[in-house]
């Protein structure tokens, strides 16, 4: 019985924690051929001030709006380099975190051929 656990800040709303564990399922099933039924998904919710990043709470980095993909933010995603850019390179650079949103499960690396 394959069993997935998930840590993430609270903030999600009810249709994206379940639209997660519907995926999470399904990434499962296909990768391993485990049945359906005998998938278990587990996913706890910690306070924001009780998630730290870099020594920072995430209740702190939200504030000061240092958080990239967070799924509470708002306006178009930037890259760590744009943002440190943007402040003129100064400041500490901003934290990246997931999203929360599901990603296809990782491909296999594979090595090159020799004469590749």
């Amino acid at each position: 019985m394959p069993l997935i656990q998930v840590s993430l800040a609270k903030g999600r709303s009810p249709e994206q924690l379940r639209a997660l564990g519907e995926a999470l399922t399904a990434a499962v099933e296909q990768a391993i051929g485990a049945r359906r039924e005998t998938i278990r998904v587990v996913l706890t919710e910690c306070e924001p001030d009780h998630w730290f990043v870099g020594g920072e709470t995430l209740a702190d980095l939200r504030a000061a709006d240092r958080i990239e993909g967070d799924s509470r933010a708002t306006g178009p995603p930037t890259t760590d380099s744009e943002m440190w850019k943007k402040a003129g390179g100064k400041g500490r650079p901003q934290v990246r975190i997931g999203s929360g949103e599901p990603t296809a499960a990782p491909s296999r690396a594979v090595a090159p051929s020799p004469g590749e």
